[in-house]
């Protein structure tokens, strides 16, 4: 499901699983709890382990991202596979959210 780490001023979430409406809701609420818990960092999310995800995450992930932004934080996504990468093409936010291959591009990217 959700698995936390910190990088300096970073932290980094990897998800698990299907982002079906009942797992994007519970993520939602955690995700925003850990951004009340460290306001000052940044947020990574690695979606390697992620097979789906419905319209429901995709609402969980704008709202994180919004969230963040009115803090003048960033959201960066790394590990998408092909299928949600084509979602996040049609949807329009391949263009709005920093997106980028592995892990280790996203924390150098925010170094």
């Amino acid at each position: 499901m959700l698995e936390k780490k910190q990088i300096g001023q970073n932290t980094i979430i990897s998800l698990e699983g299907r982002l079906d409406i009942e797992l994007s809701k519970k993520i939602e609420t955690n995700l925003l709890e850990v951004i009340k818990e460290h306001p000052k960092n940044n947020m990574i999310i690695n979606l390697k382990k992620v097979d789906y995800m419905s319209s429901s995450g995709i609402r969980m992930i704008i709202q994180v991202f919004n969230k963040l932004k009115r803090k003048n934080q960033r959201l960066l996504l790394c590990e998408l596979n092909e299928n949600i990468k084509k979602v996040f093409n049609i949807v329009g936010l391949i263009d709005i959210l920093e997106i980028v291959e592995t892990e280790k591009e996203a924390i150098i990217g925010l170094s």
